[in-house]
């Protein structure tokens, strides 16, 4: 399960919480302060997040010492996942946008947060990169309208795909920059990728690798809510909705991030991590 969000703890249920793990996260989000504003509406972006984690490492401090919370803090798994939106809102919104600067822009953007986190006394992170976000029902059902053909839509998948070596190399420079720091980076495309060419294996069995289990339109991309179309089993589905993995696809990420061999994540598992 999940730590609990930050925002429904109390002053009283904070304590106990973290020193166990609190979720920052904010769905429809992203790197960049106006990602999903438009889309998702209210969101709390990346900078707030990790405002809201300096102030409880200054709560830590408070009750428990700079020494102790230092300690706990190098000690804990940093699980960070984002990017995606604004990869979406960039290739919805740019035309013909420098993809180069944007990547750049997204890196760099990326390694300030890790640099700050690191400041407040983070010492390992757990890194989800971008997955092959041409292949989510909502991008096929565009490539369908744009060009009329089915498949993947190629121009986010490049981006995608160009993002994971720059996010790599960054990574590594900040390891060999930040005394202490440690980091395990899935390899998420090439993860999606196995997938789509071995849909069935002896751990997982999808029938249905293009649309979403839960939506209307080409490829279940419009509308999941209470009145969308349902597929009759979530499970043998690699999309649950127009952009989301369904709960079997998201079971196969988190033990391959956690137990997967160096092909899936560098330069080392999360549970390699764990015991660094």
């Amino acid at each position: 399960m999940s730590p609990p969000a930050y925002l429904s703890l109390t002053v009283k249920t904070i304590i106990s919480q973290m020193y166990q793990g609190i979720n920052f996260a904010s769905g429809g989000s992203g790197l960049a302060d106006k990602t999903g504003l438009i889309g998702a509406g209210e969101v709390i972006p990346m900078s707030l997040q990790v405002q809201y984690f300096s102030k409880v490492v200054e709560f830590m401090q408070r009750l428990s010492g700079s020494k102790r919370t230092a300690s706990l803090l190098s000690k804990s798994i940093f699980l960070i996942s984002t990017g995606s939106n604004d990869m979406f809102e960039y290739s919805l919104s740019s035309g013909d946008g420098d993809d180069s600067k944007f990547l750049l822009g997204f890196v760099a953007a990326y390694k300030s947060y890790v640099r700050v986190l690191y400041r407040l006394g983070a010492r390992k992170f757990s890194v989800v990169s971008i997955t092959p976000l041409g292949c989510t029902p909502s991008q096929r059902a565009r490539r369908l309208s744009q060009a009329g053909t089915r498949g993947c839509f190629g121009p986010i998948n490049i981006l995608a795909l160009r993002s994971y070596p720059m996010l790599a190399a960054a990574l590594r420079d900040l390891a060999d920059e930040l005394p202490g720091m440690a980091y395990s980076l899935s390899d998420s495309f090439a993860m999606v990728s196995f997938i789509f060419a071995n849909p069935r294996t002896n751990a997982w069995s999808f029938t249905e690798l293009e649309s979403g289990c839960c939506g209307s339109g080409p490829f279940g991309a419009l509308g999941c809510d209470e009145t969308a179309p349902m597929c009759d089993n979530r499970d043998d589905h690699l999309f649950w909705d127009a952009n989301h993995p369904t709960q079997a696809a998201s079971a196969i990420a988190a033990q391959t991030l956690f137990t997967g061999n160096r092909t899936f994540v560098k330069p080392v598992n999360v549970r390699g991590l764990a015991l660094l």
